[in-house]
């Protein structure tokens, strides 16, 4: 796979998984050479080393993570998104989620104020 085609689907890839991915596993999938795939990780690092989005490698697992140069402005972001959505309903029933002592024993249509939908 040319080298520059190959740091695109890495990406694409990186972008897409929830967890961290191993070197070991992108190269058996991709039917490419470990070598090659470490190549084009570090070089896809680096063009995005001053960018919003950064390739983090721990041990030989890479993952898309936002640059800690901006962790003040995301951690406010995502703060204000979550107080927006989370509506009175919605808080009542992460309480309920959270504390499951509070069902035990008890039917789910009981745990709530209101009779249910």
């Amino acid at each position: 796979m040319e080298p520059q085609h190959l740091k695109s689907v890495l990406e694409s890839l990186l972008f897409v998984s929830n967890k961290p991915l191993k070197l070991k596993d992108l190269a058996g999938f991709l039917q490419q050479p470990e070598n090659d795939i470490r190549t084009a990780l570090e070089s896809l690092a680096a063009e995005r080393r001053n960018s919003g989005v950064v390739v983090l490698d721990n041990n030989g697992e890479y993952q898309l993570a936002t640059n800690s140069a901006n962790s003040t402005q995301v951690k406010n972001f995502l703060n204000a998104e979550l107080r927006e959505k989370l509506t009175d309903a919605t808080v009542e029933v992460l309480a309920i989620i959270a504390y499951p002592a509070y069902l035990q024993g008890r039917d789910r249509s009981h745990s709530r104020r209101e009779f249910p939908i």
